[in-house]
């Protein structure tokens, strides 16, 4: 009976331990596991999705629709929790949100694709918070039309953003910014290119970025310092280094035909969205064991071999 109780206790302690070993990314060991539709809970009803985050306090997804309607949270499970109306992100000239980032305390940055700007905005459901009044930076001249920023990451590191250019051309760009007072100052913003797209292959467009240093089990790691990027036209999310080398591919082909957004969370799982809308979840087929757990099993084995040869 001894021995039952401890195999039990030994066995749920290695519960909560599986994912929290990660400390990198392989691509080629992640599977789809779920399909998670979204389209009821979104406004106006069965919306688009353009943009995904991952609030790593809440352990909750946040999704924007492609009309800048709202913000809306949904459990990794796919339930529905509440919505933040937004105002002035319809208009297709300075609204058109294509990019979301947690960067903490209830804070999300939302990037416009056709203004090239950045707009912070803390996410409180009983608010609808009005574009005009909400603290932005520009990070180019606008306008660019519907090829402008497609996606946005925060690096809690340094507090800097890496954004997408959709095409002609793609551009792949870490963003050092400080944010307009609206009526007091305004914003700025140092842009640099982080390498050239022509390394990442042949790709028709970039839809999203995620920095991989959300991850707290890659903390410290060269993982930490890298990416995953999104192809919607290509079907692909890559895994790359900050210089532009490829370190892993996962094809989208027969799973979503309009990607528009890439999060992780802190297991190292990856959301990817579309416009249908969908939320797909992928995680690796294998999950690294960590020490800890090995040097309880090795103990769980030693007493049941003591207890066979009583």
């Amino acid at each position: 009976m001894t021995f039952r109780i401890l195999a039990a206790t030994l066995l749920l302690s290695l519960a909560p331990l599986g994912h929290a070993a990660i400390t990198g990314i392989d691509l080629s060991s992640y599977r789809l596991t779920r399909t998670m539709s979204i389209g009821a809970s979104m406004l106006p009803n069965g919306s688009e999705s353009s943009a995904i985050t991952y609030n790593s306090v809440a352990r909750t997804l946040f999704v924007i629709d492609d009309e800048g309607v709202a913000i809306s949270q949904f459990t990794t499970a796919g339930a529905f929790v509440n919505r933040m109306q937004l105002s002035g992100f319809g208009v297709a000239a300075t609204g058109d949100p294509e990019g979301l980032t947690y960067i903490g305390n209830s804070q999300f940055v939302i990037a416009a694709e056709r203004a090239l700007t950045l707009y912070r905005v803390t996410f409180d459901p009983t608010t609808t918070p009005d574009r005009l009044a909400l603290p932005s930076v520009v990070l180019a001249v606008p306008p660019v039309g519907n090829i402008g920023i497609e996606g946005v990451s925060f690096d809690p590191r340094d507090g800097s953003f890496v954004t997408v250019k959709e095409k002609t051309p793609i551009q792949i760009n870490r963003n050092v910014v400080t944010f307009s007072v609206p009526g007091v100052s305004p914003g700025s913003a140092v842009v640099t290119s982080l390498f050239d797209p022509a390394l990442l292959g042949p790709l028709d467009d970039l839809a999203d970025v995620q920095v991989l240093s959300t991850v707290p089990g890659l903390s410290g790691t060269p993982a930490a310092d890298q990416l995953l990027l999104l192809s919607q036209e290509s079907r692909r999310l890559l895994h790359t280094t900050r210089s532009g080398q490829v370190l892993g591919s996962l094809d989208l082909t027969g799973i979503a035909t309009s990607a528009e957004g890439v999060t992780i969370d802190e297991n190292g799982v990856i959301y990817v969205t579309d416009e249908t809308p969908n939320i797909y979840v992928f995680e690796p087929t294998v999950v690294p064991v960590p020490g800890a757990a090995l040097l309880l099993l090795s103990g769980l084995g030693f007493l049941g071999l003591a207890r066979r040869r009583r």
